[in-house]
């Protein structure tokens, strides 16, 4: 009777020593289970965040390099040719920038002396924000008289419906001053590529994106080409077909796109015939509003 009460005290030490061994060695399953689970999911996530910084990279990037190339071109054409942006010829070099890429909402070249000329797109927004745009323009170009005018300085504004038609013109006395502007600011005092963070464009209400590039003249800042980029006009779906400036031969400079244009010492200034020659390619443009956010205009 003895061996029998035995058998089951035995048999409870067993079963007890089994379980006790076998807690710690499901613990530490269970523990290296989650720490390869955690591993594998940080890794992943570290993954994902990097390629989402590189998309980022690569949309900035696709945003802001085909404005800033066709400042760089407007910039090497003010210097080869001081006059060029003070002639009404000079809207159709304008108009062929703006229309380089679907994001730009107006492209303009100001000089110090106050003197400013732009082109730029015309939609419901911007016509609310001035009656006497016509209902049916959708293109707009000005110039703004130099300071030396004085009392006389007037907007001299011409409105199209299709480029070139002309619809519409008239004149008003402005006070507008470009010099103060953020951007034209940058680009004076680092003497490269300015961008600014996004802003209220006043005449549409949306936020834009204002790059400015400095036109040097014998080292000496005269002025900027300058462009606003319209974040509400980035679709994810957008590709559009657009000419995009390109230059026959080198602008007198082998810099990166960042770097001014400056006049060659040995060159005339004020020769049209050494105006870059400039030719129009077609390229496939596309801009992601996945990431930057904003209602369709």
């Amino acid at each position: 009777m003895g061996a029998a009460l035995a058998t089951p005290k035995l048999s409870a030490v067993m079963s007890l020593l089994f379980v006790a061994l076998s807690i710690p060695i499901l613990i530490f399953i269970l523990l290296y289970n989650h720490h390869r689970t955690s591993a594998a999911i940080m890794s992943n996530l570290q993954e994902q965040v990097a390629k989402t910084r590189l998309d980022s990279i690569e949309d900035a990037q696709n945003l802001i390099n085909p404005v800033a190339s066709a400042l760089r071109l407007l910039s090497g054409a003010a210097v080869s040719d001081p006059a060029l942006f003070r002639t009404e010829q000079s809207r159709e070099l304008l108009y062929r920038a703006l229309t380089s890429a679907e994001q730009i909402d107006a492209v303009y070249v100001s000089f110090e002396d106050g003197y400013h000329r732009v082109v730029t797109r015309v939609d419901d927004d911007r016509r609310r924000s001035d009656p006497k745009i016509p209902p049916m323009a959708n293109w707009h170009s000005s110039f703004i008289d130099d300071f030396p005018a004085g009392k006389n300085r007037r907007r001299h504004r011409t409105f199209f419906d299709a480029w070139p038609n002309v619809v519409a013109r008239y004149d008003a006395e402005t006070t507008v001053d470009i010099r103060i502007l953020p951007h034209y600011k940058a680009a004076k005092s680092t003497g490269s590529l300015a961008v600014t963070e996004p802003s209220i464009n006043p005449d549409t209400g949306y936020p834009v994106l204002s790059l400015g590039f400095p036109i040097l003249r014998d080292d000496k800042f005269v002025g900027f080409a300058g462009a606003n980029i319209t974040l509400n006009l980035c679709r994810a779906s957008s590709i559009v077909t657009a000419p995009v400036l390109t230059a026959r031969r080198p602008l007198w400079s082998e810099a990166a796109p960042s770097s001014p244009i400056r006049t060659p010492p040995s060159r005339s200034r004020r020769s049209t015939a050494s105006s870059p020659s400039l030719e129009w390619q077609t390229s496939r443009t596309t801009i992601c509003e996945r990431r930057i956010g904003g209602a369709p205009r």
